[in-house]
């Protein structure tokens, strides 16, 4: 059986997208046939686990288990093979052009492979991603029912009701991993940006600035920035520059230098927004908290 592997590294999101398109679109395809893959002697290692997979393309020779030995099969497009624990379900030889799609249940996650035989003889072109959590208990219980339905062939058609749902249940968590997997994207990308922005608040802070600095669309800025804060760009910008504002008032500061500090290029422009966001013009502020600190002996 060939082993050869050549993997191909792509990120855990692009991986995410890729799978979610494949169920998407065999959950919309009539199966062609579904076999089984039985248990046969002296297992390899990595036959533990019980295994869905997919024909995408080709007719290739998948080596899966009959009376405790190993036989290879022509498989056709389409069709899936489900191949129970301690069961064989590798291609037979890599001369074939084909591309198969798996999902392998372990104890510790789903993990998901797409591999593409190219049919020279070469060690297949891989992707995949590795132990992805959240897989609902009914799974195991699925399984263990089509574990026992792989010795009754007579039942095939409630298998494939079973086959069908697990894969429903990898699109689930596949899209769950892929949320996750973007979310903390975008927090990464968020928390760059806003740092840069509060150590440069003295400096020109457009909408437009930042995203060329950052190389990302000004769109996107603005759905990244209110996706993180709940403001809009403007207003983040603006109530940064105003809370640095409001600490500089402790100091023995001009409004002039502290308008400047904070970004802004006219004195008046900052005494009205400062009114506008705290209720009070900010001399007017200062005064209180200096009258606050002076009753309490501070």
């Amino acid at each position: 059986m060939f082993q050869g592997h050549l993997v191909f590294h792509f990120t855990m999101a692009s991986n995410l997208e890729i799978f979610s398109e494949k169920l998407n679109t065999i959950l919309k395809e009539e199966f062609k046939g579904l076999y089984f893959s039985l248990p046969i002697s002296s297992p390899a290692k990595n036959m533990l686990s019980p295994r869905l997979v997919y024909i995408e393309e080709g007719m290739p020779y998948i080596q899966m288990g009959r009376e405790g030995c190993a036989e290879n099969k022509e498989i056709q497009a389409g069709a899936l093979l489900y191949a129970v624990p301690n069961a064989p379900s590798g291609l037979s030889s890599a001369s074939v052009k084909c591309r198969t799609f798996a999902l392998n249940f372990e104890p510790k996650g789903l993990r998901v492979v797409s591999y593409t035989f190219r049919g020279d003889n070469m060690p297949p072109d891989i992707i995949y991603c590795d132990k992805l959590s959240g897989v609902p208990s009914v799974a195991w219980m699925m399984l263990d029912t089509l574990n026992r339905l792989a010795f009754e062939p007579e039942y095939s058609d409630c298998a494939s009701t079973i086959v069908r749902a697990l894969f429903q249940m990898a699109l689930h968590v596949i899209e769950n991993a892929e949320k996750t997997t973007n979310l903390r994207k975008s927090q990464a990308s968020w928390l760059k940006i806003s740092n840069y922005i509060e150590a440069n608040l003295k400096e020109e802070l457009s909408r437009r600035s930042i995203a060329a600095r950052f190389k990302i669309n000004q769109c996107y800025l603005s759905s990244l920035c209110h996706k993180m804060t709940g403001s809009t760009f403007v207003e983040f910008v603006r109530d940064k520059r105003l809370a640095k504002a409001m600490l500089l008032l402790e100091l023995e500061l001009s409004l002039d230098e502290i308008s400047e500090a904070c970004g802004y290029r006219y004195t008046s422009y900052f005494i009205r927004q400062f009114k506008e966001k705290y209720g009070l013009p900010p001399g007017t502020f200062r005064l209180q908290r200096m009258n606050i600190k002076a009753g309490h002996g501070l």
